[in-house]
C-alpha cells in the first residue's frame, strides 16, 4: 500500500524534526506511538482485504464445482439405461401407433 508509506514517512519526517529540536519529549512518544498504530492499521485493513479476495474466489471456486457436479449427474443420468428398457418419448410412442394404424388401414382396405 502506497498509503502507510505516506503517512510513515511523513511520521518518521517529524521524529527527525523533533529530534533536532527541543521540543516537549511527549512529542516523540506521540510520533513512535504513531508509526506504530499506522503499521498495525495498515496490517489489519491489509488482513482483510486479503480475506475478502480469498472468500470471493471460494465463493466463485464453490460455483464452478457445483455446476460441473449438476453437468456430470445431467451426463450420468442420460446416459445410463433405463429400468424399463430405451427410453422413448411421448410424441415417439404416438408417431409409432399413428404409422401402425395406418398399416392397418391399408391392408384393411387392400392397398399397400
Amino acid at each position: 500500500m502506497k498509503i502507510d508509506w505516506l503517512f510513515n514517512f511523513k511520521i518518521v519526517n517529524l521524529l527527525i524534526d523533533f529530534v533536532e529540536s527541543d521540543d516537549p519529549d511527549w512529542k516523540g512518544y506521540l510520533y513512535t506511538v504513531l508509526i506504530s498504530v499506522v503499521s498495525v492499521l495498515v496490517t489489519l485493513l491489509q488482513a482483510a482485504t486479503f480475506y475478502r479476495q480469498v472468500l470471493e474466489k471460494s465463493m466463485v471456486s464453490a460455483f464452478y464445482i457445483y455446476e460441473i457436479i449438476v453437468e456430470i449427474r445431467r451426463l450420468v443420468h442420460h446416459l445410463a439405461p433405463h429400468p424399463h428398457g430405451p427410453h422413448v418419448s411421448h410424441l415417439q410412442k404416438v408417431a409409432a401407433a399413428v404409422k401402425h394404424r395406418t398399416k392397418d388401414h391399408d391392408r384393411s382396405s387392400g392397398t399397400l
